[in-house]
């Protein structure tokens, strides 16, 4: 069996690498193998469904207009 890194994995599934560790690697059928994450190629991305994101755009941090 072929282990992928995490680089590849990311490419695979068109995700960020930033966004495989924010959710953690294990959801993505990830084992940790001497200090590094390892990806068996057969069980990519399977039992993972990514949830719904929150509209993450600017907001303004104040309502009021400042006097002046």
């Amino acid at each position: 069996m072929n282990y992928l890194t995490v680089k590849e994995v990311s490419k695979k599934l068109n995700i960020g690498i930033s966004t495989i560790y924010h959710n953690g690697p294990a959801k993505y059928g990830g084992i940790k193998i001497g200090g590094s994450w390892r990806f068996p190629e057969d069980k990519i991305g399977l039992p993972f469904e990514p949830e719904k994101k929150i509209n993450t755009g600017y907001m303004r941090r104040f309502g009021k207009k400042k006097a002046g």
